[in-house]
């Protein structure tokens, strides 16, 4: 009986769910230009988790990390009067990213999966990225410790267009998934602004820097 109302009724419930989703990627990419930033001021959370140290090279010294993007593109969002679902999986390069680029780093990011961002349904977005980054490390021979940092901000936007903040307020980075024979330590986060020769109005960075032994 089970089994009868299995393949009776089974391929009519993943049709209707296949329909809602198909009509969800519809409504939320319809019209949408990915190259547009979204109407306003954006605020993005931005942190990082270290996960590892892949590989040192001299005062080269490639990590491996999970970079963590939040941010509100109302254009995404939609009703539970029209769909039932939460949150909507989508590839990344199907809608806007905020431009928030490692500045430091020492050789070309390798990104080691390519993964979906997550969409709520009042339009938040999360992506989480694990990459390869490698930056230029200054060692202290008589400590043997090297002294590194993570300096990230927008490449195009100015602090009046966007807004740079620590992902769940904490100002630090992420340690709770390392591993490794190197120890990392006095570790800190910071938000700066700046202005540059170039324009006229301020720019944001975060950096992270830390030491390693």
């Amino acid at each position: 009986m089970i089994t009868l109302f299995l393949s009776s009724f089974l391929p009519i419930i993943i049709s209707c769910v296949y329909g809602e989703t198909n009509d969800l990627y519809n409504h939320l990419l319809d019209d949408y230009n990915k190259v547009i930033k979204p109407s306003g001021f954006v605020n993005v959370s931005f942190g990082i988790s270290l996960v590892g140290v892949d590989k040192t090279d001299g005062d080269m010294i490639t990590f491996s990390v999970w970079e963590k993007l939040m941010w509100t593109d109302h254009r995404l969002s939609w009703s539970d009067e029209d769909y039932n679902s939460e949150t909507f999986h989508l590839p990344i390069d199907k809608i806007w990213i905020p431009d928030v680029i490692l500045y430091n780093q020492g050789r070309k990011e390798v990104d080691l999966a390519n993964v979906l961002s997550v969409i709520h349904k009042d339009g938040t977005v999360l992506y989480i990225s694990p990459k390869l980054l490698t930056v230029r490390c200054l060692f202290e021979k008589s400590a043997n410790i090297y002294h590194c940092r993570f300096k990230y901000g927008s490449w195009t936007y100015n602090a009046y267009e966007m807004h740079l903040n620590f992902m769940g307020n904490l100002q630090d980075m992420d340690m709770s998934y390392y591993y490794g024979k190197y120890k990392i330590f006095e570790t800190l986060g910071r938000l700066d602004e700046k202005f540059y020769p170039c324009c006229e109005e301020p720019f944001q960075d975060i950096t992270f820097s830390f030491k390693m032994k």
